[in-house]
C-alpha cells in the first residue's frame, strides 16, 4: 500500500488550470481515490456555465402556456391562432352577443378586488351544435362567433331548453346576425391564410 505524501494529502493539481490547490478548492467525491473531484471548483463552475449556455433554449422559440392552451382549444374547432385573431378583430374584440370587452371587464375586476387572481380573459368559440353534435372536433364550417364565458354558458342552457336568465331577445338578435358574421369570418379566414 502506497501512502500519499503530506503535500498530496493537503491538496492536488487541477488538470484543467494546472494550478496546485488545497482540498477546500475541490468538491468531494467519495468514489475517487483521493476523495476529491477531478477539477477544482472554479474550473468545474466555468465548465457548467459554458455547458448551460450552449444548451439554453432560445426565448423566441419558447411558447407560453397561454399560447399553447389557446392553440389546443382552437384545434377542436379547426381554427388556427391567426384565424382566431382575425375573427376577434372582425368582432372588434368584443363578445358577439352582449358586446362586452372581456379585457376591460378583467381590468375592472382586478382593480376592484386585487387580492384575487382572476383567470385571463378570453372569448370562447361558439359553433352550431346541431351541425356537429358530440364532444369531438367540429367541421370548422359551423363557427358562429366568439362569446364571453357568461354568454356561452347561458346560450348553451337556452339551446338545451333549460331555464335561464338569458333573454330570448338577445338570443334572437345574436342568431339573426350570424349570416353577416359568417361572411366576416370567411373573409377573415381568407386574409389570415
Amino acid at each position: 500500500m502506497t501512502t500519499a505524501s503530506p503535500l498530496e494529502r493537503l491538496g492536488k493539481t487541477c488538470p484543467k488550470c494546472g494550478a496546485y490547490k488545497t482540498r477546500a478548492c475541490f468538491g468531494r467525491n467519495a468514489s475517487a481515490a483521493d476523495g476529491m473531484q477531478g477539477y477544482c471548483r472554479e474550473c468545474a463552475n466555468e465548465y457548467q456555465r459554458q455547458r448551460n449556455g450552449r444548451n439554453r433554449r432560445r426565448p423566441q422559440l419558447q411558447e407560453t402556456r397561454e399560447e399553447r392552451n389557446l392553440r389546443y382549444r382552437l384545434a377542436r374547432y379547426r381554427l388556427t391562432v391567426p384565424q382566431y385573431e382575425a375573427l376577434l378583430a372582425a368582432q372588434g374584440g368584443r363578445c358577439a352577443c352582449c358586446g362586452v370587452d372581456p379585457w376591460e371587464e378583467h381590468a375592472h375586476r382586478a382593480e376592484r378586488m386585487p387580492h384575487i387572481r382572476w383567470p385571463d380573459p378570453i372569448l370562447v368559440v361558439d359553433h352550431d351544435h346541431a351541425c356537429c353534435p358530440g364532444k369531438g372536433r367540429t367541421c370548422g364550417e359551423c363557427v358562429r362567433g366568439l362569446l364571453c364565458i357568461g354568454c356561452n354558458g347561458q346560450m348553451a342552457a337556452f339551446d338545451a331548453g333549460r331555464r335561464t336568465a338569458f333573454k330570448p331577445e338577445r338570443y334572437e338578435r345574436y342568431v339573426a346576425t350570424i349570416p353577416e358574421r359568417q361572411e366576416a369570418i370567411a373573409s377573415a379566414y381568407a386574409e389570415a391564410a
